[in-house]
């Protein structure tokens, strides 16, 4: 009786091992295609750019082109508007060597304001090849280049600050002198380094910190200054050295 119950014991192990290999042997092989993009994280403003995409069978790697996919590309400005949208080509053979290549060329006329850019690439196939999608962003700056982040952006924060403390400060120094008619030449200077701080600051940050409320902030303090540091310590000095003087030889 032991033994068969062992027999019977060893028996069951062996099917049920038997099973669960026939259940987890049948898989599906993957269907679909994987599109492999060039990344690229800032272009420039106004400037065309070439979106080029290489479309894989994701079962077995094999290259697809447009006679089993049909691909279409979309773009989306830094407010989210849909800009473009429509299917894009397969480059051919003899222009790189291979038949999996898809571009879209975008004209500069879609890269006029600055900020984040997204896009999305959809290739749709046959029942057996399937379908894939990609997705990226990336930023448009005044000439290409990324962002600052960390320490440096901390340091055009700080930067920021201290120009507009010292512009506020000259401000009131340059309302003094004219009230009183006592500006000078060293007077007139100091004000003319805030503005000309201001203005290097704000090409800076067209280029390393595009931040809208930072640009705005300084596109309107250059335009205050134009008067506040250029007109009237000019219009200071000149009465400062006429009516003061006189008013000195009173």
């Amino acid at each position: 009786m032991n033994k068969k119950l062992i027999l019977s014991f060893f028996v069951c192990l062996l099917l049920v091992s038997l099973t669960s290999a026939a259940i987890t042997s049948v898989v599906a092989p993957a269907q679909g295609c994987t599109i492999e993009g060039l990344s690229r994280d800032t272009i420039m403003q106004n400037r065309g750019f070439d979106f080029n995409f290489h479309v894989f069978n994701t079962s077995n790697g094999y290259p697809l082109s447009n006679t089993t996919l049909t691909c279409n590309f979309h773009l989306y400005n830094q407010s989210g508007d849909h800009i473009y949208g429509s299917d894009i080509s397969n480059d051919p053979v003899s222009e790189h060597g291979v038949i999996n290549e898809w571009a879209f060329r975008s004209p500069p006329s879609y890269y006029t304001q600055r900020g984040i850019y997204a896009f999305v690439v959809q290739c749709n196939g046959t029942t057996s090849v399937g379908g894939c999608s990609d997705k990226g962003n990336f930023l448009v700056t005044m000439t290409g280049n990324n962002a600052i982040d960390g320490v440096a952006l901390i340091g055009f924060i700080l930067a920021f600050i201290l120009i507009f403390g010292y512009i506020m400060i000259t401000f009131g120094l340059n309302l003094e002198g004219l009230a009183k008619m006592e500006t000078d030449i060293r007077d007139m200077m100091q004000s003319f380094i805030g503005f000309i701080a201001l203005f290097f600051y704000y090409y800076c940050a067209t280029i390393w910190y595009p931040d809208a409320f930072i640009l705005s902030t300084c596109n309107w303090l250059l335009w205050i200054a134009g008067f506040t540091h250029l007109l009237i310590p000019i219009l200071s000095f000149v009465l400062s050295i006429t009516i003061g003087q006189l008013r000195k030889m009173e």
